[in-house]
């Protein structure tokens, strides 16, 4: 299973750091903006909101260095993390399977994600392996799905990924796996507009929450 915005709510919360950061060069930030952030790595999304100011922008310019310096001001408030709806569900009723393993792969650091899910240590407990973006595995193939397997020993065949991003669900695909997209409405006409090859893949399966996710008829 990735990532983190699956399980607990974080795309608000980035959503309203990144619109105050835009805020501050008065840029406007929009969810279709946002839905090209999701599944970056800290350096690649900050590439695309550098592009994005500068665009909006006629007499100034930022760099990487400016744009990390003002984002630190405007980092979001993990404090206010919750899980999302039906999370502890669909994760519970996984583990009833004796035969399922459950991973969490994502592009944020070891150090990231326990500063993000210090209050969820026992529902983080659920599962069986936790791939960080800086984990060496990662970092030497540069395709967490493909990190996964080779950590674990495992065949496409073997695996189900859940996705909620473009970016990772083509991970996915390079790997032959096969792909439950959990689409979020806000941004579905992003979506509809630019992935329409997506929609055709036979080996991804899109529902609109995560609370669709029939665990029962998914392992059979």
């Amino acid at each position: 299973m990735e990532k983190t915005s699956l399980i607990f709510d974080l795309d608000d919360i980035y959503f309203e750091s990144i619109s105050n950061l835009f805020a501050y060069y008065n840029v406007e930030y929009s969810w279709s903006i946002h839905a090209t952030q999701l599944g970056l790595t800290r350096q690649e999304s900050n590439k695309i909101l550098i592009k994005k100011i500068n665009e909006s922008l006629k007499n100034k310019c930022i760099n990487m260095t400016k744009l990390e310096n003002i984002r630190d001001q405007f980092a979001p408030k993990f404090s206010n993390i919750k899980l999302m709806p039906s999370a502890r569900e669909v994760v519970e009723s996984l583990c009833e399977f004796s035969m399922t393993e459950l991973f969490i792969a994502m592009n944020s650091t070891c150090d990231e994600f326990k500063k993000k899910m210090s209050r969820f240590e026992e529902f983080v407990s659920f599962f069986d392996e936790i791939i960080y973006g800086d984990d060496i595995e990662v970092m030497e193939c540069r395709n967490k799905y493909q990190a996964v397997m080779d950590h674990m020993s495992l065949s496409p065949n073997e695996c189900l990924v859940i996705e909620d991003s473009s970016c990772g669900i083509y991970k996915a695909i390079e790997q032959n796996l096969k792909v439950i997209w959990i689409q979020d409405q806000k941004i579905k006409e992003y979506f509809d507009e630019n992935y329409k090859d997506l929609y055709d893949n036979k080996n991804v399966y899109i529902l609109k929450s995560l609370n669709e996710v029939y665990i029962r008829n998914l392992l059979q």
